[in-house]
Formats: C-alpha cells, structure tokens, sequence
C-alpha cells in the first residue's frame, strides 16, 4: 500500500478550496497578532534602554525609541534568554 502525500499546484475541490484558505488566514491573523506582541515588548525594552543609555551620557540611543530593528532585536534577546 503506497501512502504517499503527492504535492498538487492546483486544488480542484472547491470545498477543500474553502478550507485551506479558512486555515491560511486564521495562521495569517495568529502572526500577525504574534509580531504585534513581540513590536509591543521590544517598544517598551527599547524605551527603558534608551532611557538609560540616555542617562549614562550617550546621546545617540535616543534613536532607539523609533527604530523598529532595535524593536525586534531586543525582544528576540529577552525572549531567547526567558
């Protein structure tokens, strides 16, 4: 008995249709919910970082309050290290 899953480029069932793309966006709106989460942590991460390097006497982290980079950055480092 051969159980082998093929790779279609085309769907030809409409109902089979309509559910993948049920699936595809609830994975859709879970990432972007999950992105949203990680830009909220590493806004506030980088706001007290910067207020602190502020403080310390370096000017330029100032910057880190809008650079979205350093945003991702710092959160992918707190959670790596939770």
């Amino acid at each position: 008995m051969d159980l082998t899953i093929r790779w279609v480029d085309n769907v030809r069932s409409g109902r089979l249709t309509e559910m993948l793309l049920r699936i595809l966006a609830k994975l859709a709106r879970a990432m972007e919910q999950g992105m949203a989460r990680v830009l909220v942590v590493g806004r506030e991460l980088a706001l007290r970082a910067s207020v602190l390097a502020v403080r310390w006497g370096n000017v330029d982290a100032y910057s880190w309050r809008l650079d979205r980079g350093f945003w991702l950055g710092i959160a992918k480092e707190f959670w790596r290290n939770d």
